[in-house]
């Protein structure tokens, strides 16, 4: 009728235990070193040395026109270039230079919203970004559209 008590089942639910919480613990303090590195990419910039973040650009009147061989606003081509990675993974390099780098990842987030696809982020690409950053900070509280890199 009564089970006899299993010590040693006890001592393996014990040992699993005790190694799910190392593991755990580990992995919470791997995060904690990564998060602020990369937190520290982006506000280590200051002074001429720093892009404008895209809610800066795009606060802007009139909004750039970024294109190859265009006007250079170099702070905010560096925004969007930033933005492009932070968001997308695109892995362009952020260096606010509008070059053909750029005009393809800029072509290719056209083709993703399905607006007009010229490789330029002129008034169409400016509000799609303003979309995508009103819903990521919304629902993610990501702060891409905040950031500003070292140009």
């Amino acid at each position: 009728m009564f089970k006899k008590l299993n010590h040693a089942g006890t001592e393996r639910k014990g040992r699993i235990f005790a190694v799910a919480a190392v593991f755990a613990l580990t992995i919470a303090s791997l995060s904690a070193l990564v998060a602020p590195q990369k937190a520290a990419a982006y506000s280590a910039c200051s002074g001429n040395s720093c892009s404008l973040s895209v809610e800066e650009c795009l606060a802007k009147n009139p909004r750039p026109l970024l294109k190859v061989n265009g006007v250079p606003d170099r702070k905010c081509t560096a925004a969007v270039q930033g933005f492009m990675n932070e968001v997308y993974s695109r892995g362009i390099s952020v260096d606010g230079s509008y070059g053909d780098q750029t005009a393809i990842t800029v072509a290719w987030f056209q083709i993703k919203f399905d607006i007009g696809v010229d490789g330029k982020v002129g008034p169409a690409t400016w509000q799609k970004i303003r979309d995508v950053c009103t819903w990521i900070y919304a629902y993610n509280e990501n702060q891409a559209c905040f950031s500003r890199w070292s140009i």
